[in-house]
C-alpha cells in the first residue's frame, strides 16, 4: 500500500483495487518491443512483467529507474514517482485547456500509450486472454509527448481532435540522477 499527497491537497492511495489513482504510461517503443518479442503476449502478463514464453519475470518498461504514475482525480495532475521505499515524485504534469491554434506536428513528437488501472482491470476481467496488441488498438485516445518531455497531447482516435494537453509543472528528476 502506498499514498501520495497531491499539490491540490487531495490524498491518493493504492488500497483500492483497481486504484482510480493508478495509470500506466508506456512509450511506443516499449509496447512495440514487447509485442515483437511475443506476439501472443497477454495484457495481464505485460502489466505484471511476466514473460510466459520464457517462464520468468521480464521488465517491459525501459527507464533510468523504475517509476509509477499517479493520477489525481480531483485536479487531474499526473505524477511520475520513484518505485522504492522513501521514493519521491520526479515530475508533475498539469492538465491545460486545449488551444486549437497550437499546431500538432506528429513528426516532432513521440507516441505514448496511457491507460488507467481501472480500464485495464475491466478489460482483462471481461477477457483475461486479451492480447496486448488488441488491447492497444482498442484504446480510444492517442497520446504524444514532445521530445523534451514538457508537453503531452491527447487526441481522440475516432475524431482525430485534440482533447487536452498536459504541461510539465515541476521536474525534480535531475536532483535524483
Amino acid at each position: 500500500m502506498s499514498r501520495l499527497g497531491c499539490k491540490c491537497g487531495h490524498v491518493m492511495g493504492s488500497t483500492e483495487s483497481p486504484s482510480p489513482y493508478s495509470i500506466y504510461v508506456y512509450c511506443e517503443s516499449e509496447i512495440n518491443n514487447a509485442i515483437s518479442d511475443n506476439r501472443n503476449l497477454k495484457v495481464m502478463d505485460f502489466l505484471m512483467n511476466w514473460d510466459e514464453v520464457n517462464g520468468c519475470k521480464k521488465q517491459y518498461m525501459k527507464r533510468k529507474e523504475e517509476v509509477d504514475y499517479w493520477y489525481c482525480t480531483e485536479c487531474k495532475r499526473v505524477y511520475e514517482c520513484q518505485v522504492k521505499i522513501g521514493g519521491h515524485w520526479l515530475r508533475v504534469y498539469r492538465k491545460k485547456d486545449v488551444d486549437n491554434s497550437e499546431p500538432l506536428d506528429k513528426d516532432k513528437l513521440l507516441s505514448l500509450y496511457i491507460f488507467s488501472e481501472t480500464y485495464s482491470d475491466k478489460e482483462t476481467e471481461d477477457n483475461p486472454d486479451i492480447l496486448l496488441s488488441d488491447f492497444i488498438s482498442n484504446l480510444h485516445m492517442a497520446y504524444f509527448i514532445t521530445k523534451d518531455e514538457k508537453k503531452v497531447y491527447a487526441v481522440d482516435k475516432s475524431s482525430r481532435k485534440l482533447k487536452y494537453i498536459y504541461e510539465l509543472e515541476e521536474d525534480i528528476s535531475s536532483d535524483f540522477s
